[in-house]
C-alpha cells in the first residue's frame, strides 16, 4: 500500500498511517519510514477500532483532499492525478469515487468491481448502495462540515462517511478503475493499522 502511494504520478502526497495496536510486524515497517517527511505515523495507545482510528486519520491530515487506502490494497499509478484533477473540474464536489479491480491475496486482477456508477439524480447513497466503491476521495473542509466519522463504529464506516458527505456537497464517479480491492485474506483493518492517504490539491 505504501509502495503505490510512492509510485504515484502525483508527488504532492502525504501518509498519515494510524496503528491500532497492531499484533504483526507493522512497528517493523513503520521504523524503515521514519526518514520519509511525507510519512507520518501516529500509534493508539488502546485498541480504539475501525471508527475511532479512521477519524484520527482525518484529524492529522493537513491536505485538502482525503482517502483511506487499505493496507492490503493498492492504488493504480495515476489514481491521486486524476482524483485531483476531478475535483478541480468539480469544485462543488464533497466526495469522487472511482470504480476498482478485485484481486486475489497476490494483488493478480480478477474483475472489474461490479459496484461503482454514477448514483442517478433523484436518488442518493442511501437509497442506491452501489453507486460508491472502495476508492473514494473527499474534501476535508466538506467533512469538517459535518460530525465526523462516528468513532464507536467498528463496520461500515466508510459507509457512515459517504451519508454526511453527501448531504453536504456533490458526489461525483470516475468510471475507470484505480485501486486494487484485495480479497480472500487475513487482514482485519478494524484491528490493524488503517493509511489515511491525502493528496494536495
Amino acid at each position: 500500500a505504501i509502495n503505490s502511494v510512492r509510485r504515484q504520478s502525483y508527488h504532492n502526497w502525504e501518509i498519515i498511517i494510524v496503528d491500532d495496536c497492531s499484533t504483526d510486524n507493522s512497528v517493523d515497517v513503520y521504523k524503515k519510514l521514519e526518514g520519509d517527511d511525507k510519512i507520518h505515523v501516529f500509534l493508539n495507545s488502546n485498541n480504539m477500532g475501525c471508527g475511532f482510528t479512521k477519524r484520527q486519520c482525518v484529524i492529522h491530515a493537513n491536505g485538502d483532499i482525503c482517502g483511506f487506502l487499505d493496507p492490503d490494497d493498492v492504488l493504480s499509478e495515476d489514481a491521486i492525478q486524476i482524483m485531483v484533477a476531478e475535483f478541480e473540474k468539480h469544485p462543488d464536489a464533497s466526495l469522487i469515487n472511482s470504480t476498482c479491480y478485485t484481486t486475489d491475496g497476490s494483488l493478480n486482477v480478477v474483475s472489474i468491481s461490479p459496484y461503482g456508477c454514477s448514483i442517478p439524480q433523484d436518488q442518493t447513497f442511501l437509497t442506491y448502495r452501489k453507486g460508491i466503491t472502495a476508492f473514494a476521495a473527499f474534501r476535508k473542509k466538506c467533512y469538517e462540515q459535518t460530525e465526523g466519522i462516528e468513532p464507536i463504529m467498528l463496520r461500515a464506516v466508510d459507509h457512515d462517511l459517504y451519508y454526511k458527505l453527501e448531504e453536504v456537497g456533490s458526489v461525483f464517479y470516475i468510471d475507470k478503475p484505480l485501486y486494487y480491492y484485495r480479497q480472500n485474506t487475513a487482514s482485519n483493518i478494524s484491528l490493524g493499522e488503517e493509511n489515511m492517504l491525502k493528496a494536495h490539491a
